[in-house]
């Protein structure tokens, strides 16, 4: 059953993510705008929990009877998620290694293979390195982690509902644990490191089968549900400054997060049917696109914009901000309709063919 609202939201999270890339609005010689990107816009990491809930909880309604039923096995489940980003995640390493040899002054080149390897093969997220998880284009570090969850799901979602709340409520006990010693409320550790954002997207996976459960409780009360789900990621948001950078880079957001998804995977309430809108559909579909392209056309805008004016230069901050937005949205609403679909249709047929050879051999 396809969820449009949840479809819808991925542009929303997506375009948080992007917002909170626009740094360089801080130094705007505007104040309004300055606070606005240092008290709001930075907050859109949290985008990024959302991604990895609604992975959880998306797998689990899209493979879990399958999985039960053995109607799929663990090499096709693989083979459908690297068809589905590995050919943008390339495209984009590519065109990131163009950028960065072009706005770079120097590069070790020992260096630079090993972590241009490590990124293109998807391990860069477990090296406590910024220079190695951030590495060539920024947001891949958590398609990395994705990689890490879909490797495990397979397993995953065989474990019954009560054993999987335990082992996400201990992963999440184990971070707030890790909290007490300094050097490791780093935001590598509490922010990127995959086994520990796993909370996130196990925690998905049982949002979903809690809300099967209990379906027409939910769906009877899906108006009150969807508003005061929204309601209450606003004023977590607001309160946010109440509580360590550390705990929110995950932990703070984790159950709003499964609160909006659960909500809005029921019917759509009248409030909220601009969500099943054709276009807002569009922008969900692209949003991986969007993910995936919006960090290099700001590199590549700020590198342009500070040739002409000089690092550092606030001039024509707001508008570049702009331009970078709209450039981003149209650049992921092409690569997704004629880059993304059809590479995961040949990776599919290629990734097909290496296994029906293997068994033949």
């Amino acid at each position: 059953m396809h969820l449009p609202a949840l479809t819808s939201l991925r542009f929303v999270a997506a375009i948080m993510v992007v917002l909170s890339h626009l740094t360089f609005l801080e130094k705007s010689g505007n104040g309004t705008v300055s606070w606005i990107q240092s008290n709001i816009f930075k907050e859109g990491y949290i985008g990024v929990t959302f991604f990895f809930v609604l992975s959880g909880f998306i797998l689990a309604h899209s493979y879990d009877c399958r999985f039960k039923a053995k109607a799929i096995t663990k090499w096709q489940f693989l083979r459908a998620r690297i068809a589905r980003i590995v050919p943008l995640h390339v495209l984009t390493f590519v065109v990131g290694i163009c950028i960065i040899l072009q706005v770079s002054d120097s590069i070790w080149i020992s260096h630079f293979i090993a972590v241009s390897t490590a990124n293109l093969t998807l391990i860069h997220s477990f090296v406590p390195d910024l220079q190695w998880y951030f590495s060539v284009n920024s947001p891949s570090w958590s398609i990395s982690v994705e990689m890490f969850f879909y490797i495990l799901f397979p397993l995953l979602i065989t474990l019954r509902t009560r054993y999987l709340l335990i082992f996400g409520i201990g992963i999440a006990a184990l971070k707030f644990g890790l909290l007490i010693w300094p050097q490791t409320s780093t935001h590598f550790i509490q922010y990127v490191f995959p086994p520990l954002r796993l909370a996130d997207f196990v925690l998905g996976i049982v949002a979903y089968r809690l809300s099967q459960c209990y379906q027409a409780y939910l769906k009877a009360r899906v108006r009150e549900l969807q508003t005061g789900s929204v309601i209450f990621l606003v004023l977590t948001i607001i309160s946010s400054y109440m509580f360590s950078q550390a705990v929110r880079y995950d932990l703070y957001y984790v159950i709003p997060m499964c609160l909006i998804v659960v909500a809005f995977s029921l019917q759509v309430s009248s409030p909220w049917k601009w969500l099943e809108n054709k276009r807002f559909l569009l922008l969900g579909e692209a949003s991986f696109a969007l993910y995936m392209v919006h960090y290099l056309v700001i590199l590549t805008g700020e590198y342009v914009r500070s040739s002409l004016f000089g690092e550092g230069s606030s001039s024509y901050a707001e508008i570049s901000a702009v331009t970078y937005v709209v450039a981003s949205i149209a650049i992921s609403i092409i690569l997704h309709s004629y880059f993304e679909l059809p590479a995961k249709n040949v990776v599919l047929r290629l990734l097909a063919g290496v296994r029906t050879r293997s068994a033949a051999i």
